[in-house]
């Protein structure tokens, strides 16, 4: 909702990590319909089965994929979950114990992320083409989600590929920490 409101009013502050964009996301997600949110894990595990990551990981695919067979109720729990892990400070006063190990693994990841990720000019440009074709989406305009998702895909891979070995082999343990947990 904060996000609509956001951009019906023009009064968006621009996002200075990664991380803000993929929180932004999940609010549009989160403000989604039923048959969208569906769509959107389908599309995600999709997209990911045709990636790169699917040969780095390809247990993630399979758990989008049973999460967007899972109820509205569950999918939205775990997008919360997700957007809550990321943006909220406090989040260990509000997260059970068992809980806690993932949202430290989805914090660390996104903490390398974000002082990773160049958000140059090309980059920002590029990564705010896709914020604004999901929110078409999002709204009911005629776009492809999967091609959008395979635009987030490409862009992350893209920008990876120049991070420093010692990175991308951090970020690696990192992601399979949180696929483990999630």
């Amino acid at each position: 909702m904060e996000e609509n409101i956001c951009s019906n009013l023009s009064i968006c502050i621009d996002n200075i990590v990664y991380s803000e964009y993929v929180i932004e996301w999940l609010r549009y997600l989160l403000n989604a319909d039923s048959k969208k949110l569906k769509n959107f894990l389908l599309g995600l595990s999709d997209s990911v089965e045709n990636s790169l990551l699917s040969k780095i990981d390809a247990t993630f695919s399979n758990k989008v994929r049973y999460i967007a067979k899972s109820n509205t109720t569950y999918q939205r729990s775990v997008l919360d979950f997700l957007d809550e892990a990321l943006s909220e400070q406090h989040i260990f006063g509000i997260v059970q114990s068992p809980l806690q190990e993932t949202v430290l693994a989805v914090k660390d990841l996104f903490a390398v992320i974000d002082e990773n990720y160049d958000l140059n000019n090309e980059n920002e440009a590029n990564i705010n083409k896709i914020s604004l074709s999901f929110r078409r989406w999002i709204d009911g305009e005629k776009i492809d989600i999967k091609t959008v998702l395979e635009a987030v895909l490409k862009d992350m891979q893209i920008n990876t590929e120049n991070w420093p070995l010692n990175v991308q082999i951090k970020l690696g343990i990192l992601w399979k920490q949180v696929n483990i947990n999630i």
